[in-house]
């Protein structure tokens, strides 16, 4: 077992003051409790928090049952410094400023040219942060967080593949954008970010974090991200919880990555209207967007969502479940659209029809999806920040 160093352990302390100090206000002796550390320790790590302008002192606290002198509560400063934050959706990109306490300071969207080179599609976005950081000089900006809808290799650094941009394969994202505005750039999958969005929110209730989680969504992809004692599970080659290209079916459905019987390929909005299409030419021309706006209650479409997608996208639930039996499953994405018909099939499917004993797991679905997206690719560097990096920002000259 590798023993941590006396700087990385002083720096590890840092981490964990902050952390508490974002559950709630506590005082040194609270910390020093807390944290198994003593009084003397924590008021020397707390003075260097102080002087580096991460944590502040407050008002004081409650005195104790035999009164004496009201303890001084500690509270972190939420804006020391910022984050900026890129929710890319291909043809849609959303750019935000957020503080720690991921509160939106500056938010700008525009349009996206995709091309073949990268470089070219993203130049313009480039632009825009440096106009944006050159608008904001005055606040400090720690690191940028982009969600992507693709797959992303975290050892590597490389944005593996982008969903539908055949020609995007293992390109240098990361390095090309910090190159070009020299803040460090963290990349994840759209999936990932939305999950450390609802980590960074159970770190507000506890310290350390030890359930575990599932986020799934369903649109015309599918993402999964699974979460265990507040850490996303990435595997070893980046490629943990890619359910969407887990065989379900021996049928002839072929998936958009070209093999048959994937689980994106009876459970996505693509597979729905295939279905719905397959049964009735009245179908044929329109958009999912245009069954949710005036078809929802056909009769067929009913039919389909209840018997069709309710059923395939309740088997690789089922299986999520099965092989990491999370506390809870968050499930987001267009597809909840179709309403609670729709979600009730999936939820009775999964407890009532596929179960054979107690079921235990909280599904939520998260409604709100669409608001919290560019909250989630800024949680990409925040949790970066609370877990790696604070030490290195705040110490920087």
């Amino acid at each position: 077992m590798k023993r941590l160093k006396v700087k990385n352990l002083k720096e590890q302390n840092y981490i964990d003051i902050v952390k508490l100090l974002k559950i709630g206000n506590y005082s040194r002796a609270d910390l020093a409790y807390n944290l198994e550390l003593s009084k003397a320790s924590i008021s020397v790590l707390v003075e260097d928090l102080i002087n580096m302008g991460i944590v502040y002192e407050k008002c004081g606290g409650q005195s104790s049952s035999l009164g004496g002198k009201k303890p001084i509560l500690l509270d972190i400063n939420k804006n020391i410094g910022y984050f900026l934050a890129i929710h890319f959706r291909r043809e849609l990109c959303h750019i935000a400023i957020v503080n720690l306490e991921n509160e939106i300071i500056y938010e700008h969207k525009m349009e996206v040219v995709i091309n073949k080179d990268y470089k070219i599609t993203f130049n313009p976005i480039i632009k825009k942060i440096k106009d944006i950081i050159s608008k904001h000089k005055d606040k400090r900006i720690f690191s940028l967080g982009i969600s992507v809808p693709g797959k992303t290799g975290k050892k590597n650094n490389l944005l593996i593949d982008c969903m539908g941009i055949l020609e995007w394969k293992n390109i240098p994202l990361k390095e090309y954008i910090e190159k070009s505005i020299n803040i460090d750039v963290i990349i994840d999958r759209y999936a990932c970010a939305m999950l450390t969005y609802n980590i960074l929110e159970e770190m507000k209730k506890y310290m350390p974090i030890q359930t575990s989680s599932v986020y799934v969504y369903l649109s015309n992809w599918l993402g999964v991200s699974v979460s265990n004692n507040g850490k996303i599970l990435y595997g070893t080659h980046d490629t943990a919880a890619n359910y969407s290209h887990t065989i379900v079916t021996d049928s002839n459905y072929i998936c958009s990555c070209g093999k048959k019987g994937c689980w994106e390929s009876v459970a996505s909005i693509k597979a729905f209207m295939k279905e719905l299409q397959n049964k009735s030419n009245k179908y044929k021309d329109l958009t999912f967007d245009d069954i949710i706006k005036n078809y929802k209650n056909d009769d067929m479409v009913i039919d389909t969502y209840k018997n069709f997608l309710a059923y395939w996208v309740s088997i690789g639930i089922y299986n999520i479940v099965n092989t990491f039996d999370p506390e809870i499953i968050f499930i987001g994405g267009e597809m909840i659209y179709l309403g609670n018909d729709f979600i009730n099939e999936i939820k009775n499917n999964i407890k009532n029809k596929f179960n054979s004993y107690d079921f235990l797991t909280e599904i939520k679905i998260v409604e709100n999806f669409k608001e919290i997206e560019i909250h989630a690719a800024a949680s990409i560097a925040i949790y970066d920040f609370y877990n790696n990096s604070l030490y290195k920002y705040l110490s920087a000259k």
